[in-house]
């Protein structure tokens, strides 16, 4: 998909963590492409737009911009929201001057209709649960509405375009980092989590029980801890205040805050097991997938789960079986701790290592071109 003119529209904005929207971003921009990477709008009170080179990826723009009105409209008067958005978006595309051969939309619930941009292709690419009308009407006029779940695709019965369904990628440095990797194993034992540690969603009573447990395990946390780290959006409430309290006074914990990917690339290779626990019940994926799967599973190293529907009949990961709670989550821990290379022999990292691989971005963003080519 080279020499076109993207316009990727994120609910993050541009900043030192990576998810899905970024990744995707850098990827088409090293693929040749002019990118315009639209970050959430910001309310300063009056209408702007300011536009960023960035140096790191040429090709690769990031625009800051905010309308005149208030934002939170939307949840009240969303007639009158959606007016103003639709007038909003022809006087941005004016400033921006240009003319898009793509739109590319992560965002769910600021722009009702992607016809408004005006773009050649239009593809919808909801990444996390959808719960509201409103939320689904990009997909309607879309070229092709993609999502990392089957379960979010099957809430698009009648849709005028294409539906896809597409993993969580893998940047091309994680790629080449598990290439050049051999795993020796750490001592003392080193558990990694990675993430935004602000979500509501963590099991965070559970994650407490692991690192008491385990007290002679290292547990290093890669991810933001204070609202002002992070590009990522997260709350700070008793229950998280709590967690990252716990976390900060623990012996056996590192609180490593947010790392830019070319530094966690190479962080990731201290680990020698890696988790992911949330609460089912109050995640907003529902257990369905998560970015980070398939950065662990590049490094090869056996990776410890709340229970996750898209590898539910895969052996890549060591997941709890209940689709309602993570009481199996510390057992399974211990077992991994014991036999650690035994969960961690060649065979197993090969595997991982070569599904990684195989989801790269670059080819998923093949995929998606040969789905919308004229």
């Amino acid at each position: 998909m080279p020499n076109k003119k993207i316009l990727l529209i994120s609910p993050q904005a541009w900043g030192k963590m990576f998810v899905a929207k970024h990744h995707y971003a850098v990827e088409l921009a090293r693929s040749g492409n002019e990118v315009y990477f639209l970050n959430p709008p910001e309310s300063r009170g009056k209408q702007f737009v300011e536009i960023e080179n960035s140096n790191q990826y040429p090709g690769l723009n990031v625009v800051q911009h905010g309308p005149f009105f208030p934002l939170a409209l939307r949840f009240r008067f969303r007639v009158l929201y959606d007016a103003l958005m639709k007038a909003y978006v022809r006087w941005l595309l004016k400033k921006l001057n240009q003319q898009f051969d793509i739109v590319w939309c992560f965002e769910p619930n600021l722009y009702s209709n992607l016809n408004w941009f005006n773009a050649k292709k239009k593809v919808y690419h909801p990444v996390d649960e959808l719960f509201y009308e409103y939320q689904f009407r990009p997909g309607r006029n879309a070229d092709i509405v993609v999502s990392v779940t089957r379960e979010i695709l099957a809430k698009f019965p009648k849709v005028n375009g294409k539906k896809l369904f597409v993993n969580h990628g893998i940047s091309r440095e994680f790629v080449t980092a598990a290439t050049n990797s051999h795993w020796m194993k750490q001592s003392p034992v080193t558990i990694g989590y990675s993430g935004n540690l602000l979500r509501n969603d963590i099991d965070f009573e559970t994650l407490k029980k692991c690192i008491r447990q385990f007290p002679h395990a290292r547990f290093i946390f890669w991810g933001n801890y204070k609202l002002n780290q992070s590009n990522l959006a997260g709350n700070e409430n008793a229950d998280i205040n709590s967690f990252i309290e716990f976390l900060e006074k623990a012996s056996n914990v590192e609180l490593k805050g947010a790392v830019p990917m070319n530094e966690l690339v190479k962080e990731y290779g201290k680990a020698d097991i890696f988790l992911i626990c949330y609460d089912i019940q109050k995640d907003q994926s529902h257990g369905t997938n998560y970015h980070k799967v398939m950065e662990f599973l590049s490094t090869g190293k056996v990776i410890v789960s709340n229970n996750i529907t898209t590898y539910q009949d895969s052996k890549l990961l060591r997941m709890c079986r209940s689709r309602t709670s993570n009481e199996e989550f510390v057992a399974l821990l211990a077992d991994t701790i014991s036999n650690c290379e035994l969960y961690n022999t060649e065979e197993l990292q090969r595997a991982r290592k070569e599904f990684a691989a195989a989801n790269a971005y670059q080819f998923h963003i093949l995929e998606i071109e040969e789905q919308i080519k004229d």
